[in-house]
């Protein structure tokens, strides 16, 4: 078994390991260097003759309660992956995202083209006798957009900002327990907090 070594604490936040012996320790470092190269946790507790619940204690209170190099190391590793999903979230928080359907920009129509011919005048009038709308005869060809609906902007679409949130929130579970930041926030009953994200509707974050 090699030496354990000496600087086991240095958190301030966090119990010394004097509840732990030396061959414990040693467990705990193995089961660390193997989480870190992704091995499960059957093979684990299988390797060091423990139960999957062991493992998984030793892993946790390693993490928890120890300051070795090696357990800084995993935690910034950790740290630097959530930090960079919460990155590439963000990007698509701030993006503006638009309705797409059968592979086209879905618009909104804020009207509809006169039905004129190329010229301008109007396809259609009033016949005196009948009161119902007959074709000009003295209109020419239909122009192109005639009776065609007029498109105003591009419709927004909520979802990926509602997926980012969604994902950002997780994401921040995970970084504040990774550094033992994860108790509750109370916040007093009668206070109210709003806030707005462009592109989502408040409904849709209730």
């Amino acid at each position: 078994m090699s030496a354990v070594p000496a600087r086991l604490l240095d958190r301030k936040d966090a119990p010394p390991l004097f509840d732990v012996d030396a061959e414990r320790l040693e467990r705990m470092l193995m089961v660390l260097d193997l989480r870190r190269k992704k091995v499960g946790w059957i093979t684990i507790a299988g390797d060091l003759g423990i139960s999957v619940r062991m493992a998984q204690d030793d892993y946790e209170l390693i993490l928890k309660r120890a300051a070795l190099e090696r357990v800084e190391q995993q935690r910034r590793e950790m740290a630097a992956d959530l930090e960079e999903l919460m990155r590439k979230a963000w990007e698509v928080l701030d993006a503006n995202h638009v309705v797409v359907s059968q592979g086209h920009v879905v618009s909104e129509i804020i009207g509809q083209w006169p039905m004129i011919d190329v010229d301008g005048n109007p396809m259609m009038m009033t016949d005196r006798e009948t009161g119902e709308l007959v074709r000009n005869p003295f209109s020419g060809q239909p122009h192109k957009n005639a009776g065609q609906p007029i498109y105003g902007d591009a419709l927004k679409d909520s979802a990926p900002k509602l997926a980012a949130i969604e994902t950002l929130r997780k994401l921040n579970e995970s970084y504040c327990k990774l550094f033992g930041v994860d108790s509750a926030i109370k916040i007093d009953q009668n206070v109210s907090v709003n806030f707005t994200i462009d592109g989502v509707s408040p409904a849709d974050l209730s």
